[in-house]
């Protein structure tokens, strides 16, 4: 088994590298940044704001430092703030917050994980019982099949009373009664159950 090792110090400078190297190509925007955003050059050679390393107008290059304080397995996905707190001791471009936030909010892992603060509540719409409903006037059936046999059955069939009582009534019976045997069934469970409180059903 192998073992990896992330060496966050030598990340930050690979990517420290790659932004230099893009400062290099864009002097001329920089140089336009400097009364606006009070950059400095230090060493002559690279633009900071601050202690933070200027990071040049490149998508790609934004993209990859905020990955290295969201994205990487030593950064957790912090949140929007969070993010911008780690990323502005190292680095810094206009309208960084707009980016970061933009970045974020499109971050698959985060928005699978995200909290659902206001969920949908749809309406209930409830089964009400007509004026001077009889029971098992109205009904409902369904199987319910490939349960492990019991007592040589393997299914049951669920009569429930949706319109006055909400009774309902389980019968054992097999996964290959077809229609006419459950309508049997069904008669003659309702008469034996329900006697002489069961209403006309023919």
């Amino acid at each position: 088994m192998s073992i990896r090792v992330f060496d966050i110090d030598s990340i930050h400078n690979n990517w420290d590298s790659k932004v230099k190297l893009a400062q290099y190509q864009q002097q001329s925007n920089l140089k336009k940044w400097v009364t606006t955003h009070s950059l400095t050059l230090l060493h002559r050679t690279h633009w900071y704001h601050g202690t933070a390393l200027v990071v040049v107008a490149d998508n790609v290059l934004r993209r990859g430092v905020i990955s290295l304080f969201h994205d990487h397995v030593t950064a957790g996905h912090p949140r929007i703030t969070k993010t911008l707190q780690l990323l502005l001791q190292y680095y810094w471009w206009p309208n960084m917050k707009t980016f970061v936030t933009k970045y974020i909010r499109g971050c698959t892992t985060c928005q699978m994980t995200k909290v659902n603060t206001c969920p949908n509540h749809p309406p209930l719409f409830p089964i009400l019982p007509t004026e001077n409903a009889q029971p098992f006037k109205t009904i409902a059936m369904d199987f319910i099949t490939k349960l492990p046999q019991s007592g040589g059955y393997d299914t049951i069939l669920t009569i429930m009373d949706t319109n006055c009582s909400k009774v309902s009534i389980f019968i054992p019976c097999h996964d290959v009664t077809d229609y006419p045997l459950t309508y049997i069934i069904f008669l003659s469970t309702l008469i034996l159950d329900s006697g002489p409180f069961l209403p006309s059903l023919t």
